[in-house]
């Protein structure tokens, strides 16, 4: 673990997991695509490294999943926006994909996951 955060740096958040297990990871902020998560073992050996923010994991978010589970997954969102009259707050994700869409999980006052879709991401440009 020590070797990664020397060539990566200062992880964007850093959760702990059962058994003293720890997971890193690296965000690369609003308006990029990737946020990559390196999962450690209790000694700190390397587990798993990989690139979250993919359909694959979007699927396996689900209604009644709490906000800390979201970021467990698939980390922090590219933005956050409220939705007042509903009591929500949408997390949006921005990734690769050959659409220019990201992906939406709407939270309930509660922290928990109310919803999700795939919209246009606001950043693409409108062609006639």
């Amino acid at each position: 673990m020590d070797q990664v955060m020397r060539v990566l740096g200062r992880p964007t958040a850093e959760h702990v997991l059962p058994a003293g297990a720890r997971q890193l990871e690296y965000a690369s902020g609003e308006f990029a695509k990737t946020t990559y998560k390196y999962a450690f073992d209790a000694q700190g050996l390397l587990v798993l490294g990989e690139q979250v923010l993919t359909e694959q994991n979007f699927a396996a978010i689900r209604a009644g999943m709490t906000a800390d589970e979201v970021r467990l997954r698939i980390g922090a969102p590219s933005v956050v926006w409220p939705l007042p009259r509903l009591r929500q707050k949408v997390w949006s994700y921005r990734y690769e994909s050959p659409f220019c869409q990201w992906f939406m999980v709407g939270m309930g006052a509660d922290g928990r996951v109310v919803d999700t879709a795939f919209g246009e991401d606001p950043m693409c440009e409108v062609r006639d």
